[in-house]
């Protein structure tokens, strides 16, 4: 697991998981307010299906993403 540096470290946990042929990206919002994030890592970047509504999503540099309270988001590769 490495974790990726994002805008918002004191409500947002968002990290890595990786090997030859598969990757994981999930973000964490860990506080009770909506949080918009960003990264400033570029190990997130890909081509995902997000793992809940099964979208295929491209992450590139500067997206950003919406949380509300309490969610979690997954991506898959």
């Amino acid at each position: 697991m490495i974790q990726v540096v994002n805008s918002s470290p004191s409500e947002i946990f968002s990290f890595v998981r990786l090997n030859d042929q598969h990757k994981v990206f999930a973000v964490f919002n860990f506080s009770a307010e909506q949080q918009k994030v960003s990264f400033s890592d570029t190990l997130y970047h890909g081509d995902y299906r997000d793992f809940s509504s099964r979208d295929q999503v491209t992450l590139t540099a500067g997206h950003e993403l919406d949380m509300p309270p309490w969610s979690y988001r997954v991506f898959t590769n």
